[in-house]
Order: C-alpha cells, then sequence, then structure tokens
C-alpha cells in the first residue's frame, strides 16, 4: 500500500475503527488495527505509536491469536523496559498475563498481574486497581480462594478517584458474590449466607449502566439469575435472565452469548428441566470454543459439572469431565482439572455410602472406574507435557522449564525451524512432513544431554536450552546439528536434502521472552545469509 505522507494524520481514525468493531467484527478491527502499525515509523509521536501497539494487541486477543498477541505484547514490554517507562512496562505485563489467563495458563499469569501491579502502583490508580482486579481473578481461579477474596477486598478499599477505580470496584464487588455462590454450589456454605447478596448484585447493575458497561451489566444480571435460582427465588431469577438476554442480543458476542446461554441453563433447573438446562451448558460452551477462550472454557465446564452433581447426572459428569482432560492436554490449569477431579470422585463416593442395597459388583465397578480415572490421570499428566508428533516437550512445557534455568544457572537458547518445510508438505505430503519433524528430533536429541530442555513451538519451529553451556559450546552444538541434519537421507523424498536455520543467544539474565527475541532475530539472519547454517548473538 502506498503509505500517507503524513501516517499520523491517519492512525487515529484507524484506532477509532478499530476499537467500534473490535467485537461485533473483531477480524475487521483486526485489520484496522494492522494497518495502522503498518503506518508506524519513527516520525510518529511515542504516545501514539504506543497507543497503536495496545490496541492491535487487544484485537489479536479478542480473535484468540494468543501467540502473536503475545510475541507483540513481549516486544512491547522489551521496548519498555529499556527506556525505563514503567507506565508503559505495567500496561505490556499487563496484556501478556490477560493473554495467558483467557488461554488458561493461570499460574503463568500470576508473576504479570503482580508485576502489572507493582508498576503502576502510584501512577496510575485506574491501572493499580485493574490489575489487583485481575490478579485476584488469577488466585481464584488457582482455586486460592481465600487470598483470592483478600485481594478483592483490597480493591474495595482502594480511593475511588476516578471512574475507572469506581467500575473495577464493581468488578471486585461482582467477583466476592461469585466466590460465595460457588462456596455454596460446593457445599461449603449454606443458603442463608446468599441472602443479602442480590442488594449488591443490584449496586452492580447500577454502577454498570453510570459507567456504561455492557459487560459488567451482563455479567451482573447473569449473576443474580444463579443467585436467584438458588434462593428459590423464581420470578426474580427470570427477571434477572430476560435483562441479560436482552445484552447478550444488543453485544451479539461469543462470550456475552455464552454468559446468557450458562445463566439460562440455571433458570431451567429451577424449573425442573434438565434436558433444556444441559443444551444450554453446551451451548455456552459451543460459543467459547469458537473464539479459542480456553480459561473461560475451563470455569463453564466446571461449573457443568457441579450442576451435574447435584442432580446425580453421573454419567453425563463423566463425559464433561474427560473433556476437561482433553482441553488439559493443550492447556494445564492443575487448580481447575483437580478441583472437577476432586468433585466426580467425591461424587461417586456419595452415591456409594447413601446407596446401602447397591450390590457387591456396584462396588467392583465403582473402584474399576476409579482405578482406570487414577490411570487416566497419569496418562494425561506425561501427554500434558509432550508433543504428541514429535515426542519432544510442547511449547508449554518447554517454557515452563526454560523460566526455571534462566533464573537458576543459566543456559543458551538455540533457536531453529526446518528450511522450506512447506515444500515437502506440499510436494510430498504431510505425512512425509510429519517423519521430517519426528526424524530430526531423533538427530537433535543425540547431542543433548539429560540436563538441556528440547521443545518444539509448533509448526517446523523448536527450541534447545543447553544448561550451564557457554556461548561458544552452544555454538558448537548448533554446528553439529546443523551438518548432521544436513547429512541425513530422508526416504521417500530422494535428492531433497533437509537442512536447519538456527539462532543461538544467552539467557542468564533479563526475561526469556527478551532472550527468544534475540534468538529469533538470530534465526531470522540464518534465514538471510542463504539458510542451512548458524548465527549468534553473544551478549543479551
Amino acid at each position: 500500500m502506498d503509505l500517507p505522507s503524513d501516517p499520523a494524520s491517519h492512525i487515529p481514525a484507524l484506532l477509532r475503527e478499530a476499537q467500534e468493531w473490535a467485537y461485533q467484527e473483531p477480524q475487521r478491527a483486526l485489520q484496522q488495527a494492522q494497518k495502522a502499525f503498518q503506518l508506524l515509523s519513527v516520525q510518529v509521536p511515542l504516545e501514539l505509536q504506543l497507543r497503536v501497539r495496545e490496541v492491535l494487541i487487544n484485537s489479536l486477543a479478542i480473535v484468540g491469536d494468543q501467540q502473536e498477541g503475545l510475541r507483540h505484547a513481549s516486544e512491547l514490554l522489551a521496548l519498555a523496559a529499556e527506556a525505563g517507562d514503567l507506565p508503559l512496562q505495567a500496561t505490556a505485563n499487563q496484556q501478556i498475563a490477560t493473554m495467558l489467563a483467557t488461554s488458561g495458563q493461570y499460574e503463568q499469569s500470576l508473576p504479570y498481574f503482580q508485576a502489572a501491579r507493582t508498576l503502576s502502583e502510584g501512577t496510575s490508580p485506574g491501572q493499580y486497581a485493574t490489575a489487583t482486579l485481575n490478579l485476584a481473578d488469577t488466585l481464584e481461579k488457582l482455586g486460592r480462594l481465600q487470598d483470592a477474596r483478600q485481594v478483592y477486598q483490597g480493591v474495595l478499599s482502594l480511593s475511588t478517584v476516578d471512574e475507572e477505580v469506581e467500575v473495577v470496584q464493581a468488578y471486585a464487588s461482582l467477583s466476592l458474590v461469585g466466590l460465595k455462590v460457588l462456596e455454596f454450589e460446593l457445599g461449603q456454605l449454606e443458603v442463608r449466607g446468599l441472602q443479602e447478596e442480590p442488594a449488591v448484585l443490584v449496586g452492580v447493575v447500577e454502577a454498570a449502566r453510570k459507567a456504561r458497561d455492557r459487560f459488567l451489566e451482563l455479567y451482573a444480571h447473569a449473576l443474580l439469575t444463579r443467585l436467584q435460582v438458588h434462593l428459590g427465588h423464581l420470578s426474580e431469577a427470570e427477571r434477572a435472565f430476560e435483562e441479560a438476554w436482552k445484552i447478550a442480543e444488543d453485544l451479539n458476542q461469543p462470550r456475552a452469548w455464552a454468559c446468557a446461554c450458562e445463566a439460562r441453563a440455571y433458570l431451567y433447573c429451577l424449573q425442573d428441566d434438565h434436558p433444556e438446562a444441559m443444551g444450554s451448558f453446551e451451548e455456552a460452551a459451543a460459543h467459547l470454543e469458537s473464539v479459542a477462550s480456553s480459561g473461560e472454557l475451563l470455569q463453564l465446564l466446571n461449573s457443568y459439572v457441579r450442576y451435574l452433581r447435584f442432580w446425580k447426572k453421573f454419567e453425563k459428569a463423566f463425559e464433561v469431565l474427560w473433556k476437561l482432560h482433553i482441553l488439559d492436554r493443550a492447556v494445564r490449569t492443575d487448580g481447575v482439572i483437580l478441583q472437577a477431579q476432586l468433585v466426580t470422585l467425591q461424587m461417586q463416593i456419595e452415591l456409594a455410602r447413601k446407596e446401602n442395597e447397591l450390590h457387591v459388583l456396584h462396588v467392583q465397578e465403582l473402584q474399576h472406574l476409579q482405578q482406570q480415572l487414577q490411570e487416566q490421570n497419569q496418562l494425561l499428566e506425561r501427554l500434558s507435557r509432550m508433543d504428541e508428533l514429535t515426542g519432544v516437550y510442547n511449547r508449554r512445557h518447554a517454557v515452563h522449564l526454560l523460566r526455571e534455568l534462566g533464573a537458576g544457572p543459566g543456559c543458551v537458547l538455540l533457536l531453529f525451524d526446518v528450511d522450506h518445510f512447506k515444500r515437502v508438505n506440499d510436494s510430498y505430503g504431510h505425512s512425509m512432513g510429519d517423519t521430517v519433524l519426528r526424524g530430526i528430533t531423533s538427530v537433535v536429541q543425540a547431542f543433548l544431554g539429560d540436563q538441556d530442555v528440547f521443545g518444539r513451538l509448533g509448526g517446523e519451529e523448536f527450541v534447545v536450552a543447553l544448561a550451564g553451556r557457554t556461548v561458544a559450546e552452544g555454538e558448537r552444538v548448533a554446528l553439529q546439528i546443523c551438518e548432521a541434519v544436513a547429512a541425513s537421507v530422508w526416504h521417500g523424498i530422494p535428492g531433497h536434502q533437509v537442512t536447519l536455520s538456527i539462532g543461538v543467544a544467552p539467557f542468564v539474565s533479563g526475561t526469556l521472552e527478551a532472550a527468544l527475541h534475540l534468538a529469533d532475530e538470530a534465526l531470522y539472519a540464518a534465514k538471510a545469509r542463504g539458510r542451512n547454517c548458524v548465527v549468534v548473538v553473544h551478549t543479551a
């Protein structure tokens, strides 16, 4: 596209369009944000450059492209750190944490939320309140309910200096009610402990309308529906649900529909229409799956399991639990999954204890079922760490191990991918491409020690961390790997040489994202030199 003579004059309009279409047409919003990003140059004011990056990252998060969003947010964090810009560092940490949490990686998001909170304290009351709220929400999803409650209450104790803080406090009030509802559903709170909560949610609705925050208003009406169901107030539950459904229709966005469908499921519970209730839970899950919102999907499925347990739909509960396990293979959230497992086992134990007339065979079947579940858990524990195709660590677990190495003795990173891999897939088929990837991992493993880490980041891109090695040693290993792969013979693709481009960088200080960024730059430099070679960055 032809660049305008004054890019800064075009960027604000693109950003406005991106924000206007963010939830109605997310892809269109992303296109506008990407256009604005392409117009950036050194002549564009720094404040506007940062705003463009922020909108782009938010747009990527909404369409579910967490990987690209994390890449841009990590770059923004590195730039902010170099510039010593604390508010910008807080924003970047907040964005990284939010995307990790959205994908269900709560444990990994926690330090970023904590960093955003620390960096914004005393500089931006609104940002500090938001970071504190998100920290509490993450603690809640990790099952640390007491810690979460204390942090939520800390949000309410903040001085209400502006409208942004007031809205965040409304979200905190909403979450505290949600905690009480959760405790009731887990059998940890009697119903009388919920009596005063409808009035709290009415206040949240008023705050949402004042701030014109439609999602907050939706969440409040949906939770009020659920709360009134537990209190046995059918007419009040129906009124709250009608309001939630109207807002979902106005927003017409998958997450909004998921929230409204879950509220409808609880309303059907009170009406004893369990087939419709289960159908509404399934519809809510489908909406979240459409936007790859793994974190929210995990929470929804756990609510579904609790509902099925209460109404003794045991077979369906196990079916939903298995769906949780499948999701867990991509996103490891021990607290959430463990909670579902314990609930399911508990309901089976309660069933066995209450039904004393059961034949011995039924008890044996229960024991067998528990044994199968334990075996499945062991298998899923292993699968959750490994890449199914190649047998090396998957991206999530590899990144976890890399952070541990960086926090300890340090390491040397080898970032590499397969040169012209698309040609292999296009010419010989994806099955042969898979064979090549498995063969390359076998070659690479021959050069690694027991303390080294080898993971697949995605597609044909891999990372190796050589623990406690120098950059010179890392370069030597990279050259050996490069030569060994180039010399390999591949049956089924005669005459086709498979090669690697490898970037080498140290990781002894700073963030993993910064070290991977250096290695990635070295990798692209290797590509630029003609591929089948190694490029080294000696200092971080």
